[in-house]
C-alpha cells in the first residue's frame, strides 16, 4: 500500500468524490425516474419511451470515445481536466431544466430526444474527465482503490438522498406525485453541478501529463488496433460492460418489478434504498480484501456472490407478493456487490 505521504489527503479525496453526487443523480434519473415520467405523465407512451432510451445508449456509445480523446488531447491553462468540468455546467443546467421541468403537460418524442441528447453530452463532459483524473491524482496501486472507494461511498450516499428526500418531502412540501419528484431531483442537480465542480476544481490537483503519457491524446488507427489486441485490457472492458449491463438492467427495471411483479406499490423506493445501503456497507470490506488478494480475484467473487444472490428473488413469488421484508432481504443480498465491482474494475483500468 502507498505511504501516507503518497496519498491524496482525505479532504481532497472527498472534494473529488463530490463529483459523484450530480453523476449519481443523473444516473438515477435516467434509469429510474425519467422513463416512467415521460411514458405515463408526459404522453410519450411506454413503447416510444423505451425505444428512445434504448437509442440513447447508442448515442452515449458514440460520444464517449470522442470525449475521451478530447480530454487527453486538449489541455488548457487550467489543466487537463478542470476546464471540461467547468464547460459541462451550462450544458447540464440548461438540459436539466428542460428535461426535468417541462413547461407543458405533454411532450413530443422529438422534445424528449433533443434534450436527452444534450443532457447526455453534458453528462459525458462531466463523467469522462472525472474518471480520467484518477490515475493522475492516485498513481499508486492501492491508492486508486482508496480513491474509487470514497467516490463510490459518496455516490451511494447521494443516490440514497435522491431516493429518500423526495419521498420524505412528498406530502409536506409538495404533493406525492412522480412529476413533483422529478422536478425536485432536477432542482437538486441544477444546484449540485456547479457546487461540486467548484469544490473539485478548487481543491483537487490537476497535474499535467508527463513523458510518454503526454502523447496519449494523439491516438492513431494503429494505437486503437493495438488496444483491441491487448488481452488484459479487453478482458477488463468486457467484464466492465457485463457488470454495467447487469447493474443498468437492474436499476431500469427495479421499480417496475417491485410495483407490478411483487405488488409493492407504496414501498418500492424503500426496497431500492435497502439495495444501495447494502452496497455502501459492504464496499469497504471488498476493497480491504483486494489489498490482501489480487483485485481480479475479488472481482470474480463479487460477480459470483451477486449472481447467486439474485436467485433469492425467485422464491418470493412462492412465499407471497407484497412482502416488504422478503423483498428487503433479497435487495440487501443482491446489493452487497453493487458498487464494489465498478470500484475495482475502474481501479484495474488505471493500473493497466
Amino acid at each position: 500500500m502507498a505511504e501516507r505521504s503518497d496519498q491524496l489527503s482525505l479532504p481532497r479525496v472527498l472534494a473529488f468524490s463530490s463529483l459523484s453526487m450530480p453523476l449519481s443523480g443523473i444516473a438515477l434519473g435516467l434509469s429510474v425516474f425519467l422513463s416512467p415520467f415521460y411514458a405515463e405523465h408526459m404522453g410519450v407512451g411506454v413503447a416510444t419511451t423505451g425505444v428512445i432510451f434504448m437509442a440513447l445508449r447508442v448515442w452515449d456509445l458514440l460520444i464517449d470515445p470522442v470525449m475521451g480523446t478530447l480530454v487527453d488531447s486538449r489541455p488548457s491553462r487550467l489543466g487537463r481536466i478542470r476546464h471540461w468540468l467547468i464547460l459541462s455546467i451550462p450544458v447540464l443546467i440548461v438540459s436539466t431544466f428542460f428535461l426535468y421541468m417541462p413547461t407543458s403537460d405533454q411532450a413530443s418524442p422529438i422534445y424528449l430526444i433533443l434534450w436527452l441528447m444534450v443532457f447526455m453530452v453534458g453528462f459525458t463532459m462531466l463523467q469522462t474527465p472525472t474518471f480520467a483524473w484518477v490515475p493522475a491524482i492516485a498513481p499508486q496501486y492501492d491508492e486508486r482503490s482508496r480513491v474509487f472507494m470514497w467516490y463510490e461511498i459518496v455516490n451511494v450516499v447521494a443516490t440514497l438522498a435522491f431516493l429518500i428526500l423526495p419521498a420524505v418531502l412528498a406530502g409536506y412540501v409538495f404533493a406525492d406525485t412522480l412529476p413533483n419528484k422529478v422536478w425536485f431531483i432536477g432542482a437538486l442537480l441544477i444546484v449540485l453541478v456547479p457546487v461540486t465542480v467548484a469544490a473539485a476544481s478548487a481543491f483537487v490537483p490537476d497535474p499535467p501529463l508527463t513523458g510518454t503519457d503526454a502523447e496519449t491524446g494523439n491516438l492513431s488507427r494503429s494505437d486503437f488496433l493495438s488496444a483491441l489486441k491487448n488481452g488484459p485490457l479487453m478482458r477488463i472492458l468486457i467484464a466492465y460492460v457485463c457488470v454495467g449491463v447487469a447493474v443498468s438492467a437492474t436499476a431500469a427495471t427495479y421499480l417496475w418489478a417491485a410495483k407490478w411483479g411483487f405488488d409493492l406499490e407504496g414501498s418500492a423506493e424503500l426496497v431500492l434504498v435497502v439495495f444501495f445501503i447494502a452496497g455502501m456497507l459492504c464496499l469497504p470490506a471488498w476493497v480491504r480484501w483486494s489489498k490482501r488478494a489480487e483485485k481480479h480475484d475479488v472481482v470474480k467473487w463479487i460477480c459470483i456472490v451477486s449472481g447467486i444472490s439474485f436467485l433469492t428473488y425467485l422464491p418470493i413469488r412462492a412465499v407471497g407478493t407484497g412482502s416488504f421484508w422478503w423483498m428487503s432481504f433479497a435487495a440487501f443480498l443482491s446489493g452487497t456487490g453493487f458498487s464494489a465491482a465498478f470500484t475495482l474494475l475502474r481501479s484495474m483500468i488505471g493500473d493497466l
